[in-house]
């Protein structure tokens, strides 16, 4: 799922989707980013950002080591259940207020 941000509708990019067989969504470049791993990303940064104390020398090799430590220990179920099977309904209410960027959504996860 991308957006149609400038890198994703390069042809290069494109061309290696096509080779793959992967078929595209149209998406709306007005659209919500409804992507999961867009707030998986966010949820990681700022676990990282709690684990990096400002005005402490750190490594990158440390840095490196946190980040694939959050990546590793990421809940799985949490993926599955909480980012991935809440599309339906995150689609759907997005569906209904129009595909614009404004709305709001209430999951029970269960």
């Amino acid at each position: 799922m991308e957006d149609n941000a400038p890198a994703h509708i390069h042809h290069y990019h494109n061309l290696q989707h096509q080779q793959l067989g992967f078929q595209k969504l149209e998406w709306s470049p007005n659209s919500p980013d409804l992507n999961p791993i867009k707030t998986i990303w966010c949820e990681m940064k700022d676990r990282i950002k709690e684990r990096l104390q400002v005005g402490i020398w750190i490594t990158v090799s440390s840095i490196q080591e946190i980040v694939a430590d959050q990546w590793l220990n990421y809940p799985l179920a949490k993926v599955n259940h909480h980012h991935i099977l809440s599309m339906p309904g995150r689609i759907e209410a997005c569906v209904r207020d129009g595909g614009d960027n404004n709305f709001m959504i209430t999951i029970n996860f269960q």
